[in-house]
């Protein structure tokens, strides 16, 4: 052979390895990191240019700017929130002040594109300088991205799940305008976040199927040519997204990917989509020694929850103030202090999904319903039980011996046991199979049109979403489920039209004496609300019509109350009377009885 040959022979050899080597090193987790480089550089870069056009440009053109800095971040959010969440907030996370309990004078102001939003889309002047300091706000969180970016570990499992949490993210957060709660630009980000999702499945092996999802929900998107106000979320989320998530979950099991075990989520892992029934676990709003909710440990919990031994006189039961018969609530503005004519401080909730909160009570004070049979058996307002008594009591019935031992494998009773069974009990009334959930999972008649609007409103024009995030319609964040929202709202003390005087209940304050906390209350769950009047914390509201009408007027405002820590926007809404209609005809279709079998 001769040395040309040779040396032929030899570069094709050198060329095979090098397209090989170069095929390792360009594997679908490597192409995706690369993506998510390519877009971090050029989110830095964007905002360098936008930070340079503050100084002198046009509103508009601030605007087009913006859009395009918020294109980027939309594009590697699904890495962001999945990997380096507390850095998120900074980048992302909504204009509201912030506070920890050991430092409750020291508020942590927010930063990130919601804040500067609220200073490029100002119907007021422009505060440049404002601008300014807050895009450095919003580059510092950005740089920290930088920094952090080696830290992007993918595998299978951690780039499947972040994917899936985002269309769970794009569905609670970004199409309700959560996200661009000014602009209200979320119809285009939502594109670009499926942009994002197209993109990344393009480098994932026999995912066909996910791609013509994909691009199928962008052209929607492209054709949609309304407002933020009539899109039409059912049908996005019903038609595109939800069988978005259920192909990328045929795909982790077609290709035999285990999601990551390390991570707990509220979301079941192996949950189609999030409207699915059961999609959420009950266990990780528990705590680590909660029980199992078979028939023995719930029936157990139940027997407690009748049991008038708890309380310190014996008058007066758990069921005493969460009736069954009324949805486990007493259908009263407040009940009674024990013994006493006078009335509590605060409304009774119900308990039907209670199980689905990562905080109790209206101020939040616990984390567990354990921890809050504890908080009523003990309060002596309440039920002034001494769980010392009770125990000594509930011994000499040897019919509560036995039923202990065979929940616990021994006759002994403890207080822990006894918070152990009421909580279970408590979890067993789970209730999310209203028409609302059953139209969601494919029975086309369980909504009537109106109801179907109403939903449109509640996610969209009426903001309702943005704190009672769907599906469990409860304050707690998602897609994430660690954090319980509080709200300052304004409400009235009495339900009247003139001469009203704000209520007094300092509420979420009274924990930690955090001063954006004064008046600020945990945001309950509109399921089975047609259920459970009056409504509110001080059980002001009689009907949900009055509700609506509440926040329809801009919360405080209505009645002319000036808080500069409300978290409602002052806006009035401008819904029609019709509007408002479907809005009480959807929270009536979220009902479901289920839980008194």
């Amino acid at each position: 052979m001769s040395v040309g040959l040779l040396t032929g022979a030899f570069l094709s050899m050198s060329a095979a390895k090098s397209v090989a080597y170069y095929e390792v090193k360009t594997s679908p987790h490597q192409k995706v990191k690369a993506y998510y480089g390519k877009e971090l550089s050029a989110l830095v870069t964007r905002l360098e240019e936008f930070k340079a056009l503050s100084k002198n440009a046009p509103k508009e053109r601030l605007q087009e700017a913006f859009v395009e800095c918020r294109s980027h971040y939309k594009h590697i959010e699904f890495i962001v929130e999945y990997f380096f969440r507390e850095t998120a907030v900074k980048v992302n996370g909504p204009n509201l002040l912030e506070a920890v309990a050991s430092m409750p004078k020291m508020p942590l102001y927010p930063s990130g594109f919601q804040v500067v939003e609220e200073f490029v889309y100002t119907q007021e002047r422009l505060d440049r300088d404002g601008l300014l300091d807050e895009i450095d706000g919003l580059k510092e969180g950005v740089h920290k991205l930088t920094q952090l970016e080696s830290a992007v570990l993918l595998d299978d499992a951690n780039l499947m799940y972040a994917l899936k949490l985002n269309i769970y993210r794009l569905i609670t957060k970004g199409i309700t305008g959560f996200d661009s709660p000014v602009s209200l630009n979320s119809m285009e980000e939502a594109k670009f976040t499926l942009q994002a999702f197209d993109e990344v499945v393009g480098y994932l092996e026999n995912a066909n199927d996910l791609s013509i999802l994909t691009k199928q929900s962008i052209v929607y998107l492209e054709n949609y040519t309304g407002s933020f106000d009539s899109f039409n979320r059912a049908d996005f989320i019903k038609v595109y997204l939800n069988p978005l998530t259920s192909a990328i979950q045929t795909y982790t099991e077609r290709m035999e990917i285990a999601y990551p075990d390390h991570l707990d989520f509220a979301i079941r892992k192996d949950a189609k989509h999030m409207f699915e029934a059961k999609a959420f676990d009950l266990a990780f709003f528990s705590p680590q020694d909660a029980l199992a909710l078979t028939t023995e440990n719930v029936a157990l919990g139940k027997r407690l929850f009748e049991e008038k031994r708890l309380s310190i006189d014996g008058s007066r039961n758990c069921a005493s103030c969460h009736n069954p018969a009324l949805a486990f609530t007493d259908g009263l503005k407040v009940n009674t202090v024990l013994g006493k004519e006078e009335g509590l401080l605060r409304n009774t909730p119900t308990l039907i999904n209670a199980g689905y909160q990562s905080m109790q009570f209206y101020d939040g004070r616990v984390a567990f319903l354990e921890d809050q049979a504890h908080a009523v058996i003990t309060n002596k307002q309440e039920m002034g039980g001494e769980f010392a008594t009770i125990i000594q009591n509930l011994l000499k019935d040897k019919s509560y011996k036995k039923a202990f031992e065979k929940v616990y494998g021994e006759k002994s009773i403890t207080d822990r046991e006894i918070k152990l069974a009421l909580a279970a009990f408590t979890r067993s009334l789970s209730a999310m199979n209203s028409p609302f959930d059953k139209y969601m999972r494919g029975e086309e008649n369980a909504l009537k049109a109106k109801e179907i609007n109403g939903f449109n409103l509640f996610m969209g024009k009426a903001k309702c979403a943005t704190c009672h995030f769907a599906p469990l319609f409860n304050g707690v964040a998602p897609p994430f489920y660690e954090k319980m929202e509080s709200e300052v709202l304004g409400l009235p003390a009495e339900n009247v039209e003139e001469g009203a005087e704000l209520d007094e209940d300092l509420g979420k304050y009274e924990i930690y004496k955090i001063q954006h906390h004064k008046r600020a209350f945990k945001t309950t769950t509109v399921r089975n609300v047609a259920l459970t009047t009056p409504y509110m914390h001080n059980g002001v509201f009689n009907t949900l019509e009055e509700v609506v009408v509440f926040y329809n007027e801009g919360g405080g405002k209505k009645y002319g109350f000036e808080l500069e820590n409300q978290t409602l926007p002052f806006d009035q809404l401008n819904l029609t009377e019709k509007e408002q209609e479907d809005i009480v005809l959807f929270m009536e279709a979220l009902t479901d009885t289920s839980y008194v079998k």
